[in-house]
């Protein structure tokens, strides 16, 4: 069956007198002997390729004009956390994303990555296109301490990766069972004299170990360190008395000694927590350099362009300044942390050489 149709040619706006002709299964027409006619006429395929285009286009204006990120793309942003789901970390993580669903409608991937100090999760996002926006969110270890704890760290936290902005923090506090005899630090740090003392802490080079040797430093207490894979199996240990004293976050311990199951004699940071307010800090007891926060950041690649920066630390801080999120993480004793990129960067620079000081001091590593 053959196909006819009357062409109008765009050159001699005449009608031809020998139309144009396609034969079955050909695609192509066969074009009069004037041979200057104007644009073909669209076919099916070609209007629905124009109106996806035409609607894409359309929806990546309206999303800049919403106040959408400057990398509204197809392909979805990525947050690398470098622990296991369910920590503090892959929380902040899961909140960011969540934030930036909620306002903008982009999609946001957390891929957790766990394992050598941050390491993996920062090859991990070396490795994704590069006009693929990526975060990776971590702790005082990811952007501080670990860089001195591991021999052949991977990457420099200072100078491989732009800072974003802090998140949330919580002071660690000094925990014993509640069957010990101490009631007071003075207590402990004097029967540890007569009787050594063991402490627990989440592992070698964690945040309880840190802070463990400081005390042990500043007191002269003798003590033991028992390393744990992790907060709970040390916190269980601890309320059976196998060990002597624990160095965990106000939050994670704060529920067993309103329990009973722990004593709290000492928050180790410069005020009291809002959790454990009968607990007295560090600073009160003479002891200034017994201190440690536990902090949470994001950053993203070195080379990220000034203005790709700037979004990205909008997102993440108003995540935490989002009244839903915000009042999530002060219930479990978290307090909101907001710097900008700049402030981030000199206070990741403080932290580096305060942690590689007390890593070289007391001669700790992971290795």
């Amino acid at each position: 069956m053959w196909l006819w149709s009357n062409a109008w040619c765009a050159s001699c706006a005449s009608l031809d007198s020998n139309p144009p002709r396609r034969r079955k299964r050909a695609r192509s027409w066969v074009l009069p002997r004037c041979a200057d006619l104007g644009p073909a006429p669209p076919t099916p395929r070609r209007q629905r390729m124009q109106r996806r285009t035409f609607l894409t286009s359309t929806a990546i204006a309206a999303s800049a004009i919403a106040g959408a990120p400057a990398f509204a793309q197809p392909r979805p942003m990525t947050i690398f956390v470098p622990y296991p789901p369910g920590g503090t970390t892959d929380m902040t993580a899961r909140a960011i994303g969540e934030s930036i669903t909620e306002r903008t409608g982009l999609p946001v991937v957390v891929d957790n990555r766990p394992g050598g100090g941050g390491q993996i999760a920062y090859g991990a996002m070396r490795q994704v296109a590069a006009d693929v926006p990526v975060v990776l969110v971590g702790d005082y270890g990811t952007f501080g301490s670990n860089a001195f704890l591991y021999k052949k760290f991977n990457h420099d936290p200072l100078t491989d990766l732009q800072a974003l902005t802090t998140t949330v923090a919580f002071p660690m506090v000094l925990y014993v069972p509640k069957s010990h005899p101490a009631n007071s630090v003075k207590e402990l740090v004097t029967l540890s004299r007569a009787k050594p003392q063991t402490y627990a802490s989440q592992g070698n080079g964690s945040g309880g170990h840190l802070v463990g040797e400081m005390f042990r430093g500043a007191t002269g207490a003798d003590l033991s360190h028992v390393p744990y894979r992790g907060s709970a199996p040390a916190a269980q240990d601890a309320m059976a008395a196998q060990v002597d004293m624990l160095f965990d976050g106000v939050a994670a311990g704060a529920q067993h000694v309103k329990a009973g199951r722990l004593k709290a004699l000492m928050v180790a940071g410069p005020d009291r927590a809002a959790l454990l307010p009968g607990v007295p800090a560090s600073v009160e007891l003479g002891l200034p350099d017994v201190q440690m926060t536990a902090w949470f950041a994001a950053a993203t690649r070195a080379e990220a362009p000034p203005a790709l920066v700037q979004k990205l630390h909008e997102h993440v801080a108003r995540a935490f300044q989002t009244p839903k999120i915000a009042t999530r993480f002060q219930e479990l004793g978290y307090d909101t942390m907001i710097m900008s990129p700049a402030q981030f960067a000199a206070f990741m620079k403080k932290e580096s050489a305060r942690w590689a000081k007390v890593i070289k001091t007391y001669q700790i590593s992971v290795d």
